[in-house]
């Protein structure tokens, strides 16, 4: 294969979108949301993904709003492009994701509105996107905490899963 980028980092590297993501098994009990989110390469070759758990939504004008990330299980991320997780061509990764839709508190203070959740990877080169049905984003314990919980990228699908079990319940 000609023009193969060496050490290729996903994001920007083909023509359209190269990597994508994609909401799977979502579930929602009260204003709690559960689910997977499935990342693809699209690619003919390998490439890498990396960085801390950056989750954002969609604003006004095209731009993006930071929510608090919180990180399921006690697996890390890998941040660095040196220790990076290569994701092969057709073979999926998974995050766990999780967010509550409602204040605990009652109040609107600490939510935030959109239409999609945005994966921040590869220090911004690459940025993926899912649509949500109930696009707020409330701290799940008062002001501070997190908005959105993530878990690391994982290759097996039932992992990914499992992260979930360390929400909080009730």
């Amino acid at each position: 294969m000609t023009n193969v980028p060496k050490d290729a980092v996903c994001g920007g590297l083909g023509p359209g979108d190269d990597v994508t993501a994609e909401l799977i098994e979502l579930q929602e009990s009260g204003s709690r949301h559960t689910g997977l989110i499935q990342v693809t390469n699209h690619l003919p070759y390998s490439c890498k993904l990396y960085g801390p758990a950056d989750v954002r939504t969609d604003g006004t004008g095209g731009s993006y709003t930071k929510l608090t990330t919180g990180v399921l299980g006690d697996l890390r991320f890998i941040t660095t492009r040196e220790r990076s997780m290569v994701i092969n061509p057709g073979e999926p990764l998974y995050h766990a994701v999780s967010w509550v839709s409602a204040s605990p508190a009652g109040t609107d203070a600490d939510c935030t509105s959109g239409s999609r959740l945005v994966l921040a990877r590869n220090e911004g080169k690459l940025y993926l996107s899912v649509p949500v049905k109930d696009g707020r984003f409330c701290a799940s314990s008062g002001s501070g905490s997190p908005q959105v919980m993530l878990g690391a990228q994982l290759s097996v699908k039932d992992q990914a899963r499992a992260q979930l079990q360390s929400l909080p319940t009730g």
